[in-house]
């Protein structure tokens, strides 16, 4: 439990937890409260940072083999 603990506060600085945070906040933001982005301009933000969360994803995966 404690070691959980000790994790939680590191986890919570993870750029991609933030970014996929913001992500879900602007798709669903705007489906929910129609900011009035067409499809197009809610790619257009969510798909750099999906694709960043995953190139990240994989050097994190590459790291961890060494």
């Amino acid at each position: 439990m404690k070691k959980l603990a000790k994790q939680v506060p590191a986890q919570l600085k993870s750029r991609k937890l933030w970014l996929s945070v913001i992500a879900a906040f602007v798709s669903f933001g705007n489906a929910m409260w129609d900011w009035g982005l067409t499809n197009e301009e809610v790619g257009t933000v969510v798909l750099p940072l999906l694709a960043y969360i995953g190139a990240e994803g994989i050097a994190d995966t590459v790291e961890r083999m060494k």
